[in-house]
């Protein structure tokens, strides 16, 4: 028998004697099925953009308490073993926490602290139920939360100032230093004289001498370039 299904049963029961005439008596029974504990409360998760989902996502620089995901929690025990109480557990829990909403069964999943997606650009986030029974029944819902990426990092070079001699009046395409860099995005490298009227667009990470349409290449000794990354 399932409590959950059914609650109570009626039984008609008939009883009818031998005799040449014979009589019959009818009385009814009422059943009721006692509750135990034997479901465990079940989350669903639903986002701005999508119900009953196990993916959300929020922007890296969204401020501590940022609304990521509104959680609906069942449980169809009744009395102590359909109370419950859920918490976030997983690699995201220092991250995100659960907000209670509109009673015991509703709750927002929200940001519990700044986020950096080049430290992590998701999280595991598990919403862990448990009710109140003699015997506690619990589940887990697990939603992974990705980090979205924003514009908060400038390009960076190893060294503030690169040093390289090269002859003057030296032919175009002259190697002159190599600049390395750890940025992963696509950037766009200008070359600027401190002496000299040129200004040389570069979209490699090697300085060559080079020229530029109106523009001639630097040819006096001891010029300083200055590379800026935009």
């Amino acid at each position: 028998m399932d409590r959950e299904r059914a609650a109570i049963y009626h039984v008609m029961v008939g009883a009818r004697d031998a005799g040449p005439e014979p009589l019959v008596a009818e009385t009814t029974i009422v059943i009721k099925v006692d509750d135990v504990n034997d479901n465990a409360p079940r989350a669903t998760v639903n986002t701005l953009t999508a119900s009953d989902t196990e993916v959300a996502a929020v922007p890296e620089d969204a401020s501590p308490g940022t609304f990521v995901g509104h959680v609906i929690v069942r449980d169809p025990d009744r009395g102590a073993s359909g109370r419950f109480n859920c918490s976030v557990v997983g690699d995201g829990a220092p991250y995100f926490r659960l907000r209670r909403q509109f009673g015991a069964a509703e709750y927002h999943v929200v940001t519990a602290r700044p986020l950096d997606r080049e430290d992590a650009d998701s999280y595991r986030v598990g919403i862990e139920c448990a009710d109140g029974g003699a015997e506690s029944l619990s589940s887990v819902k697990w939603l992974r939360v990705d980090v979205a990426d924003v514009n908060d990092n400038a390009p960076a070079f190893d060294k503030s100032v690169y040093t390289a001699d090269i002859y003057e009046n030296n032919y175009s395409g002259k190697f002159v230093v190599q600049v390395p860099q750890h940025v992963l995005y696509l950037l766009t490298y200008l070359l600027f004289s401190d002496r000299c009227q040129c200004s040389l667009p570069f979209s490699a990470l090697t300085l060559l001498v080079g020229r530029q349409e109106g523009h001639p290449a630097c040819k006096r000794p001891g010029v300083g370039l200055l590379v800026a990354m935009i």
